[in-house]
């Protein structure tokens, strides 16, 4: 056969597979798309997993699409179902008695852990999850406050697909960095390294008007694959302070204890530089804050921080703010013995041979490690008006 005939033949046969797809290819509409996915232990037997998921109604969706975005004959846009099994993977597998329809998990937005679960340890769920060859990587990671399948119950605003809405509040995280934003390939990294602790999104129900919603709350914090404790929304952006993840969010300064008035402060830009040093066998960590913000709201409407003296003043008071942060995350931590921070791994980078050295004492370390923080925060623009509003 010659080089051409070869090519002609070889092209043919790739055209043929091409269009005619593969023998053994799936078709979408033949499996079972999962939305959401909620871990919790069973209910009636504590050593079962049980999973809670929400399988993708495109019935619902296209019939609701149809009717320019109504609700699509009343039927409900996602399926939601439950299986228990020994592991996760028997779970799913058990799914089969209830759907003949094989779950497919590349379209999953989220994985939520119950509260249970995760204090005994995830390291089973997270091995599935990274095992098998459908979930996206891309997944978020979160704790409930309580259990899985009351947030994959719940609704979301107007989200038809509730495990979407969620995927969507920890999309925009960034807007406060008072919430923490973890997918399973970060969790899993965290999981597995030798210097840091993992940590990622809490998520609870919560009651509002006779209706049950969802809100992310709190940081869950690891320690050996087990749920450690909870930082709150301070501790929280002290943590992104210190991991130069805060984007944007509101610095409220409380300027008057006695009426309670406060100047908002709009986080611009931010960044931050871990320095470990070793001196005398003793190990010290510096946190370096670099801030950037814009007065939002003033309601001391009598104040003027127009002035040289009232942006240094705002800018003092703004640094109080953030060293108070981060210190909170920090002695929550060290309560913990969680190095969320990635300090060991800053020593690591800087002093390998030394880290060797310290890396099995390091949790007798870490609970009395010294931290000096400096901030340098910055107001760069007050508005569009130059003067405080004043009644005439």
């Amino acid at each position: 056969m010659s080089k051409r005939t070869f090519l002609i033949v070889g092209a043919a046969v790739l055209l043929f597979f091409v269009g005619a797809g593969c023998w053994n290819r799936v078709e979408i509409e033949d499996k079972a798309i999962v939305a959401g996915v909620g871990i919790d232990s069973d209910k009636e037997n504590k050593e079962l997993v049980k999973l809670t998921v929400q399988i993708v109604n495109p019935a619902a969706l296209k019939a609701s699409a149809a009717e320019g975005g109504k609700e699509g004959g009343g039927k409900e846009a996602v399926w939601l179902v439950t299986a228990a099994g020994s592991c996760v993977f028997d779970a799913v597998r058990n799914f089969t008695f209830q759907s003949p329809r094989k779950l497919f998990w590349a379209h999953s937005k989220v994985i939520v852990i119950g509260e249970e679960v995760a204090k005994k340890g995830v390291e089973k769920i997270i091995d599935f999850f990274m095992r098998d060859h459908e979930p996206y990587f891309r997944t978020w990671v979160l704790v409930a406050r309580g259990k899985a399948s009351e947030i994959m119950e719940a609704k979301i605003g107007l989200e038809k697909i509730p495990a979407y809405g969620i995927s969507d509040l920890v999309s925009v995280t960034t807007a406060t960095s008072q919430a923490t934003a973890v997918n399973l390939k970060e969790f899993t990294g965290m999981i597995l390294s030798k210097t840091t602790s993992p940590f990622t999104t809490g998520i609870e129900v919560f009651e509002k008007e006779g209706e049950k919603r969802l809100r992310l709350t709190d940081t869950a914090v690891f320690k050996n694959f087990r749920l450690k404790g909870w930082l709150n929304k301070e501790e929280t952006r002290g943590l992104l302070w210190i991991l130069g993840k805060v984007k944007s969010g509101i610095i409220d300064l409380k300027w008057s204890a006695k009426d309670g008035k406060h100047v908002s402060i709009e986080i611009i830009r931010a960044s931050s530089r871990v320095t470990p040093e070793i001196k005398d066998g003793d190990i010290t960590i510096t946190v370096d804050i670099s801030e950037e913000g814009n007065i939002g709201e003033d309601e001391m409407l009598f104040a003027d921080f127009i002035t040289p003296a009232g942006i240094k003043s705002l800018e003092k008071k703004k640094t109080e703010v953030i060293k108070r942060e981060i210190k909170a995350a920090i002695k929550k931590a060290q309560e913990f013995n969680t190095d969320i921070f990635g300090f060991g791994e800053a020593v690591y980078r800087k002093f390998p041979m030394e880290w060797k050295k310290i890396e099995e004492e390091w949790e007798k370390i870490f609970p009395t490690l010294k931290v000096t923080i400096k901030v340098t925060a910055k107001i760069r623009r007050t508005g569009l008006i130059s003067e405080p509003i004043k009644p005439e």
